[in-house]
């Protein structure tokens, strides 16, 4: 990170910077340890405070008592993410936060793109989804499948790199729009979701924003069965970093930014009504993002 990228997203000016990371307690990984070696890497180059923090061992579980009261800018290189509760600190001591939960090598060459062309993408993507319904075509084996989308009464939301208003969290990479379709039980959202898992697409029926059914048995539709708030149609997202030819890596955090994709789970955090309490046991807890591209799910073409 350099300060051209500082400028570009938070529109940096001789500010306190404060880097934060969290350390294992467990079992580490290289990810990991390369990742923590770049927090020292970006604290020195930058004159930025650094900070570690006992892992959490859980995705958006509150941070353990560290000071972020006396900064401008928080940049969190962290294993498990702490998206939410610096959401809830940057509203509290006004700084700006980019959250980089499972960052790794593979995506430094999204932090190296033409900033402006990403927001110009990104509100073409914004302005598609500022209507009542959308209408998703699905093509397996020369097969058309639809997914009908209500988005009536819900806003969409850009991620596209600006963090320039004090208060604000955004994730980096960066480089979506994305919004929360209508879930509640009156939702006109219906139709047919594939999903390929390892080699094998299935069939998913959706009534109500919900997936009620699927075509064959398979351990998602298990969890639904158990857990229906598992399969809400959280979100629906559409990313723009293929177009400069950015790859997966594996990590929801870059991957969801390369295309179109569809969540499941909860989305109360960017507009919608599935909170951790709407499923029937805490540990069924997700929001589990599935991205509609060639190198993800080759078997399923969409438009």
């Amino acid at each position: 990170m350099d300060e051209k990228l500082l400028r570009d997203v938070f529109g940096y000016s001789n500010e306190k910077i404060t880097i934060i990371y969290d350390v294992p307690t467990k079992s580490d990984n290289d990810d990991w340890k390369w990742r923590r070696n770049l927090a020292k890497r970006w604290a020195d180059k930058l004159n930025a405070e650094l900070i570690s923090y006992n892992a959490t061992y859980a995705n958006n579980a509150d941070i353990p008592n560290i000071d972020l009261s006396n900064t401008d800018i928080v940049i969190a290189l962290t294993e498990f993410s702490a998206t939410a509760p610096l959401k809830h600190l940057a509203k509290k001591h006004k700084f700006r936060a980019a959250s980089m939960p499972g960052f790794n090598k593979k995506m430094m060459p999204a932090l190296e793109l033409d900033f402006s062309l990403i927001r110009k993408k990104v509100d073409v993507a914004y302005k598609s989804l500022q209507k009542e319904h959308h209408k998703i075509n699905f093509f397996v084996d020369n097969e058309k499948y639809s997914l009908h989308l209500d988005l009536k009464n819900r806003k969409p939301i850009k991620d596209d790199g600006y963090c320039k208003k004090k208060g604000t969290v955004i994730n980096l990479p960066t480089g979506e729009a994305f919004i929360a379709p209508n879930d509640l039980p009156t939702s006109k959202s219906n139709g047919v979701l594939p999903i390929q898992i390892n080699n094998k697409v299935n069939f998913y029926k959706v009534e109500h924003n919900k997936i009620i059914s699927a075509k064959y048995e398979d351990d998602l539709i298990k969890k639904i069965r158990e857990d229906p708030a598992v399969g809400n149609i959280a979100e629906f997202g559409i990313g723009v970093l293929s177009d400069f030819g950015i790859k997966p890596c594996g990590k929801t955090l870059l991957d969801e930014k390369l295309g179109i994709h569809i969540a499941l789970g909860r989305n109360d955090h960017f507009g919608g009504s599935i909170s951790p309490d709407k499923f029937r046991k805490k540990e069924n807890v997700w929001h589990q993002d599935y991205v509609y591209i060639k190198e993800m799910q080759p078997k399923i073409k969409i438009s």
